[in-house]
């Protein structure tokens, strides 16, 4: 989802550990880390009710269908040019 590098990563916990202070940071931390955990499991749940997961499914299914009706394509394409 987000690509975050290792002295990004850095950074954003220098700047945590200045505004929090370091009597804080764990405090805020288990509490973002909470919240995230929460919107992950909101996230799912929302993608199950709503049949999410089944159309992403189907497309994908779709997709691989489509590439495999080119390579056969390509296949017949190559044995016409041989005859």
């Amino acid at each position: 989802m987000f690509s975050i590098g290792f002295s990004e990563l850095l950074v954003i916990m220098f700047v945590a550990f200045v505004v929090v202070g370091p009597k804080d940071l764990p405090k805020v931390a288990r509490f973002i880390a909470r919240g995230i955990k929460k919107l992950r499991n909101s996230l799912s749940q929302i993608k199950q009710e709503s049949g999410w997961l089944d159309i992403e499914r189907e497309l994908n299914e779709d997709i691989d269908i489509s590439h495999t009706t080119k390579e056969l394509n390509k296949e017949i394409e190559k044995i016409n040019h041989i005859d």
